[in-house]
């Protein structure tokens, strides 16, 4: 059975995560990285799926007969696939035909991997999950609540607190929270 100690329950003052007039800087790091790599998945995962539902009108995927001694696939084999969460019930040829075509389109868009062999969905989706990991490490101190207790729901529970009060945190005490700065141009640099 888990016990917390007093410390875990004390209410955060802004002033604990702030030094200098702004925040901590570890703190704010993570804060701008979670924020980059949320948007940017925002951004990727509706191409993607929409890529994927192009796809799947292309090339028709049913439900393999790979499934036949599942006991609740048995007796889908051979229905269409509508839905791309499900193309792992794809034969494994219509998977890596869908793949190619999913990651070429996804290229054509400009979105592509570092390693040419990974998909940049799952890549931008890893760092949105290392990001707030490491949020959540670094919040601990303040909270008092590790990551080894949000599991699932509590922990998206969690993360949508933590952005609130951070955003919001931010946004009274005027900090910017882009990691893009604008050039003399107003071009947006690194």
């Amino acid at each position: 059975m888990l016990q917390s100690s007093p410390k875990e329950h004390k209410m955060l003052s802004p002033r604990e995560i702030e030094e200098n007039g702004t925040m901590k800087p570890e703190i704010l790091r993570a804060l701008r990285s979670v924020l980059a790599a949320k948007a940017f998945v925002e951004i990727l995962k509706p191409i993607s799926v929409q890529i994927y539902k192009d796809a799947i009108s292309k090339y028709k995927p049913r439900v393999s007969d790979a499934f036949r001694k599942s006991k609740t696939f048995c007796k889908k084999i051979g229905t269409p696939i509508t839905d791309p969460e499900k193309l792992y019930k794809a034969d494994e040829d219509k998977i890596s035909k869908i793949s190619k075509f999913h990651k070429a389109k996804l290229a054509d868009k400009g979105f592509t991997a570092e390693n040419k062999n990974h998909c940049p969905v799952l890549v931008a989706e890893s760092l949105l999950s290392n990001a707030e990991f490491l949020l959540i490490n670094i919040m601990e101190t303040y909270t008092g609540i590790p990551n080894r207790l949000l599991i699932l729901d509590k922990r998206t529970h969690y993360l949508e607190l933590v952005l609130k009060m951070l955003v919001t945190l931010a946004t009274h005490r005027k900090i910017p929270l882009s990691i893009l700065k604008a050039d003399q141009n107003g071009r947006a640099t690194y």
